[in-house]
């Protein structure tokens, strides 16, 4: 427009300051970095060369106003970091041999903690903490192919499943009171938000859309699921 008119074109201000804090490769194609707590760092899985010059990701904080980074994982594949409620400890995914494991370890990366014992070919995606930072919601799939929502207790190391389905469920949100989750089933080629009530056993389907993507995070001003 600016060309047919000889008008110089209009400069629009950015509505957010943005600043960068590092750059590269990040997670896969689910965005799966996390916030602190207390909104001073962010932690989130980063593609680098690990041991014998092998490419994986591994997990690094880094700080808002400082920008210093750690590298708080070494050659794990580790993906999918997660802060507890207090901010204390972090929750991640790694891999090895084609196996994912859940991890916990203190926010400086030391006291390391495997939380599971999977054998053969089990993937864990979208692990998630309970409000209490006593239990981790998270999608796994078995080696039959079919991902499930799945809790685990860490005093225990007790697990069970909350859904059983052919297709895949996952990206799983706690509602404050614990008593909820609502989730993300791909039934029939049309994701949808799912919600299960610890307190029923029981299943609400939430929405009806063909162009549903992932269910995101829960909102608390609003009381809402933010989904995409």
């Amino acid at each position: 427009k600016s060309l047919k008119t000889k008008e110089k074109p209009k400069k629009v201000k950015p509505k957010w300051k943005i600043k960068e804090l590092d750059h590269g490769v990040f997670g896969e194609i689910n965005v799966n970095l996390d916030v602190s707590p207390d909104g001073s760092s962010i932690i989130y899985p980063k593609y680098r060369y690990g041991e014998n010059q092998s490419l994986g990701f591994d997990i690094w904080e880094v700080d808002i106003e400082t920008k210093k980074k750690t590298l708080l994982t070494n050659s794990m594949r580790a993906n999918y970091p997660k802060y507890s409620p207090d901010g204390t400890t972090i929750l991640f995914v790694a891999h090895s041999n084609s196996v994912s494991q859940l991890f916990i370890m203190n926010r400086d990366g030391e006291d390391l903690k495997q939380l599971t014992s999977n054998k053969e070919d089990v993937q864990i995606i979208t692990p998630a903490w309970s409000p209490d930072g006593n239990s981790i919601a998270f999608a796994q799939s078995d080696s039959d192919g079919f991902m499930d929502i799945h809790i685990l207790n860490i005093e225990t190391e007790g697990t069970f499943q909350i859904t059983n389905s052919s297709e895949s469920d996952a990206f799983p949100i706690w509602h404050p009171n614990g008593e909820k989750i609502t989730y993300t089933g791909f039934y029939n080629n049309s994701p949808n938000l799912f919600t299960y009530d610890f307190t029923s056993n029981k299943t609400l389907q939430n929405t009806d859309l063909w162009n549903m993507y992932k269910s995101v995070q829960w909102n608390d001003e609003l009381s809402t699921v933010t989904a995409m």
